[in-house]
């Protein structure tokens, strides 16, 4: 579903905005018809037109095949009133979908009721992720409630607890930090040192060549628009990105990413140190 007004754009960002350091169930259904679901803390925003999401699973884990099959899967954000859900989806064994009162999406995908806010999707990509499988979905539909979410911090479950400077931003309208450019590390790095290449004629031409930017005049000061294949291989090098991304975090403690987000932010809105001359000591 791409983000046909400035709204579904908002109201996307918004959704992704409720996952905090939080808590998903990812749900697909396996070739014989049968439900298949599992906790995941792995969940990320990629791109937000199109949008499109991540989330990373275990090769050791009993559903991978189901998943690596699956054109379709859901991701739940879990409200503060759902750990139970998250308790039965992580625990081996047992009848998870018992009893629930399920909703059905795309291909049958089993859908929890209650959430903080679900995110359908159609695989779109996969990525060798060490250990891992990084799934890539494009959303083709969401929907966001305003229950708070459950977060896992520090081996516990926790509740969100929104300051009041936040309350009176969002009060304002101001956009949640859950962009691009506001919660990707890589990104945010080359920002605060102003590290890259210029967009030289010569470089330009040779993306147009490859058939990744439109025809133009080559003035490295215009805008410049991505064709089709364009903006699909910047969504898998994207995506490709926050995938070792994610994989490199598994060893910090959320609040810990968080500070160096912000402390990166603080810096690219100064105007960074810049990149190190080329003879600069080692």
């Amino acid at each position: 579903m791409p983000a046909d007004t400035p709204d579904d754009a908002r109201r996307f960002r918004s959704a992704l905005g409720a996952f905090a350091t939080g808590v998903t169930i990812v749900t697909t259904r396996d070739a014989d018809g049968h439900d298949v679901g599992l906790t995941a803390n792995s969940f990320n925003s990629v791109s937000l037109d199109p949008p499109m999401v991540l989330w990373s699973l275990a090769r050791s884990a009993r559903s991978l095949p189901a998943f690596l099959a699956a054109t379709h899967f859901a991701v739940h954000v879990l409200a503060a009133d759902q750990e139970d859900l998250s308790l039965r989806f992580s625990t081996r064994g047992g009848e998870r979908f018992a009893g629930l009162d399920l909703e059905r999406g795309a291909e049958q995908v089993p859908l929890l009721r209650g959430c903080s806010a679900r995110f359908q999707c159609r695989t779109a990509f996969r990525h060798e992720g060490g250990d891992h499988i990084i799934f890539v979905g494009a959303v083709d539909s969401f929907d966001q409630s305003d229950r708070p979410p459950l977060i896992f911090h520090g081996g516990r479950y926790a509740l969100a607890v929104q300051k009041a400077a936040a309350a009176e931003a969002a009060a304002d309208g101001a956009e949640p930090d859950s962009g691009f450019s506001q919660d990707f590390l890589i990104f945010l790095l080359a920002r605060a040192w102003q590290t890259g290449h210029p967009a030289t004629p010569e470089l330009l031409a040779s993306l147009e060549a490859a058939g990744l930017v439109a025809p133009q005049d080559r003035d490295p000061r215009r805008p410049v628009t991505l064709t089709e294949a364009g903006r699909h291989a910047l969504i898998e090098l994207i995506a490709a990105a926050k995938a070792a991304e994610a994989h490199a975090q598994r060893n910090f403690e959320a609040a810990d990413i968080h500070m160096l987000e912000r402390a990166l932010r603080a810096i690219a809105r100064e105007g960074g140190p810049g990149a190190p001359p080329a003879d600069a000591p080692a």
